[in-house]
């Protein structure tokens, strides 16, 4: 017999002897601790994908008021166009007709109030009275009595507009 002896007091007792490695219980929570650790990696995943499609839609909704912004930045320009086309025209025959321009700034008010009153006058035969615009002879007459003069009256205040707004302030009288 080669071991070695130890010799204790009575009242001493020595531990016993417990398996190299991790208890049972203690390998038990390392495995519940992996599945709650890959159980949070797969929400964190999921909440990612979501951020990552809201992130998307945010996006998407971006490009799209850009196109609006850039479509209201052409209307715009198409107008700033047309009205230097009419400039053009203002300084091309500036010195055979050089007040037109101020001429129509003063007359367009005169021509726009003669317009809302014919429209004024439309709106309130259609409103207050029984015209009959289903029949043939109640659109005739009423086309008779109005269209002419309406368009004719549109029709110069689309030429007349443009040659105002076109002109220069300080034009002479």
């Amino acid at each position: 017999m080669d071991a070695p002896i130890f010799a204790t007091s009575p009242g001493l007792r020595l531990p016993d002897a417990q398996p190299p490695g991790p208890p049972a219980d203690a390998a038990l929570l390392l495995r519940h601790l992996l599945e709650v650790q890959r159980e949070q990696l797969a929400v964190l995943k999921a909440q990612q994908a979501n951020a990552d499609k809201a992130v998307a839609g945010l996006m998407r909704q971006m490009v799209e008021v850009q196109k609006e912004q850039l479509a209201v930045l052409k209307a715009q320009q198409v107008a700033a166009d047309s009205q230097s086309r009419w400039r053009g025209f203002l300084a091309r025959w500036g010195e055979e007709f050089p007040h037109v321009g101020q001429h129509c700034k003063e007359v367009l008010p005169l021509v726009e109030r003669a317009y809302l009153a014919l429209i004024q006058e439309l709106t309130d035969k259609l409103r207050d009275e029984d015209t009959e615009i289903g029949s043939e002879f109640g659109l005739g007459e009423f086309l008779d009595r109005y269209g002419m003069r309406l368009s004719q009256l549109g029709s110069v205040l689309s030429q007349l507009g443009p040659i105002a707004d076109a002109a220069s302030p300080e034009s002479p009288k």
